[in-house]
């Protein structure tokens, strides 16, 4: 059985796709503590003009401070900036997976919407339900 443990990033890159279709169970490693400046809460996507353009959800304060599974994300403009950024630039209108006050549930459904598209079904558990301890490299060997 092939098993394999990954941090939910806001539209990950191809190969964390790749590494979730080559498994026989993905991890969803939420119990770590966020990280700043980080593609957790941002990405890149690359616009008509042809450039590479930022896109992020703006989190609470103090948010590096908690596990990702606990990070709430703030109110404000920045949902409507994303949303009508990606309409207007992939023609796709993404507004209901912004819809939530924390940054796992933004994360999965951006995970869920690009594993549907790519006929990936590999299935999905969190390790904060899996009652394992640790911390950095002993918490993914445990």
């Amino acid at each position: 059985m092939v098993i394999t443990i990954h941090q939910p990033e806001h539209f990950p890159y191809s190969g964390f796709f790749q590494k979730m279709s080559a498994a026989d169970l993905f991890i969803v490693l939420d119990n770590v503590n966020y990280r700043k400046n980080y593609f957790q809460n941002r990405n890149k996507f690359v616009n008509k003009s042809g450039n590479e353009e930022w896109f992020s959800i703006q989190v609470e304060k103090g948010a590096t401070s908690k596990h990702i599974k606990d990070v709430k994300v703030v109110d404000g403009i920045w949902r409507k900036k994303i949303i009508k950024k990606l309409k207007q630039n992939l023609g796709v209108d993404l507004a209901h997976l912004y819809n939530h006050d924390k940054l796992i549930d933004i994360n999965m459904d951006s995970i869920e919407y690009c594993r549907k598209k790519l006929g990936i079904n590999t299935p999905m558990v969190y390790a904060s339900e899996l009652n394992v301890n640790g911390s950095k490299s002993e918490l993914l060997a445990n």
